[in-house]
Order: structure tokens, then C-alpha cells, then sequence
């Protein structure tokens, strides 16, 4: 039987993460102890278990993490839409490629095996571009839907999409690729995922290098998509 101060303190605890979604040992270090109490520990795990969520410590942080089928706390397709596009006058491809965009994003910083999963620390907004306008390139032209089967992504109409996207340097033009590419960056900046220097180079942080390496990644996921776009372009090289 737990006791009444334990639950009270595994609520406080899940309370402060619920609201802040993290909690350092330098913002309330006895909340942030208590997290090692074995009792207080098992009523949050099944806080955790009840409500779809993890709750995971790194070194010197707590994270609340919640899961992908969470549709209470996590984001619903409407409200990630929000998020990352802000104006409001967005339709689905939109999202469609803003996912790409992050995605991509990630397989560049994290596309590791073993313990090494980071591969580089930091990556430039114009190598970015560069990047994604090389691998859609592949599925600009193709009518073939399967990959976007294989990919559960509508990769064929994300890579059409974006060529008719005006090529422009200048991020705050509205609707060009780099506007894409920043709008997402601004969404993950927000989620304290990323920090952009200078404007155009984009570092992980430490919470989005924990997450990548201990939860976040479903890395068999990045492995098939990656599969079948170096597939497609073995295919395309051939033909050439």
C-alpha cells in the first residue's frame, strides 16, 4: 500500500512534467529527487501505463514523452498542422511535406547504428535543401504509387509538390522551398529540438540527441524508407 505523501508526490511530479514537459534537478531539485524513490517511481509508472505516456530521466533532466498513439496529449494531424504552419491556410499536402522535411532532418543527424546513431553535429539549411531536392528528384516524374505503400508516405505527390515550389534563398518569402524548410525548423526550435545559428545552420540539442538515442527513433522505420529511396536510385542510375 502506498502512502498518501508518496502519491501526493508522484501527482506533484506528474503535474510539473504534464504542464512544463521536462524538469532539471536546477528548477526543483526535490521534486526532481524524488524521482529516485523507488515507491513514488511505481506510481508514476503507472501514471504512465493509465495515460500513454513515458516519462524517462537522462542524466540531469526528467522528459515527458508522449506516445505516438496518444491522441489526447500528443498532436492530432489538425493541431501539428497549426503548429508548423501557423497562418492557417495549409492543406494536407502541406503536412505531408513538412513531415518529409523532418524526417529527413533526422535521418541526416541520426541515421547511426548501435550507440553511434549521431553522425554529425550540425548541418546547414542549404545543404538541407540540397539534400531534399536530390531525393525527391527521384520521385518527381514517376507515376508508380507503390513506394508510397512501401514508405507510408505520399512521397510521389510530396516530390511533385515541391518542384512546383519556387527555389529561393530567402526563407520569408512565402511558399518556397527554404519557406518549408523553416517553417519546420521553427516548429522544432519551439520543441527545443533544435537551436539555429546564424540563421541558416541548424545543431540538435541535448534533449533531441537523448530522445534519438535512448526512445524517439523507430529506427526499422527510417531503415525502410531509406531502403527504397537508395533502391530508386540504384534503378535510375542503372537506367542512365
Amino acid at each position: 500500500m502506498y502512502t498518501l505523501e508518496a502519491i501526493r508526490k508522484a501527482m506533484r511530479l506528474y503535474n510539473y512534467l504534464l504542464q512544463q514537459g521536462e524538469l532539471t534537478a536546477q528548477e526543483d531539485n526535490e521534486l526532481f529527487q524524488s524521482f529516485s524513490d523507488m515507491e513514488i517511481r511505481e506510481i508514476i509508472e503507472a501514471f504512465q501505463e493509465e495515460s500513454k505516456v513515458s516519462i524517462k530521466k537522462y542524466d540531469d533532466t526528467i522528459y515527458f514523452i508522449p506516445n505516438v498513439d496518444n491522441e489526447f496529449l500528443g498532436f492530432k494531424r489538425y493541431e501539428l498542422k497549426r503548429e508548423i504552419f501557423p497562418r492557417g491556410d495549409t492543406k494536407n499536402i502541406d503536412l505531408f511535406l513538412a513531415m518529409y522535411i523532418l524526417i529527413q532532418l533526422t535521418c541526416e543527424f541520426y541515421s547511426g547504428k548501435g550507440t553511434n546513431v549521431k553522425i554529425r553535429d550540425l548541418i546547414q539549411l542549404g545543404e538541407l535543401d540540397e539534400k531534399i531536392t536530390e531525393r525527391l528528384e527521384l520521385f518527381a516524374k514517376s507515376e508508380d504509387k507503390s513506394v508510397d505503400d512501401e514508405t507510408s508516405l505520399a512521397i510521389t505527390d510530396i516530390a511533385k509538390y515541391w518542384f512546383t515550389l519556387v527555389n529561393e534563398d530567402d526563407s520569408e518569402d512565402y511558399r518556397t522551398r527554404r519557406w518549408y524548410i523553416s517553417q519546420v525548423m521553427t516548429f522544432l526550435k519551439k520543441e527545443n529540438l533544435i537551436n539555429i545559428q546564424d540563421e541558416t545552420v541548424i545543431i540538435p540539442t541535448v534533449k533531441f540527441n537523448r530522445l534519438a538515442s535512448n526512445y524517439f527513433l523507430n529506427y526499422e522505420r527510417l531503415e525502410d524508407i531509406n531502403r527504397v529511396f537508395n533502391e530508386k536510385y540504384m534503378e535510375e542510375s542503372s537506367d542512365a
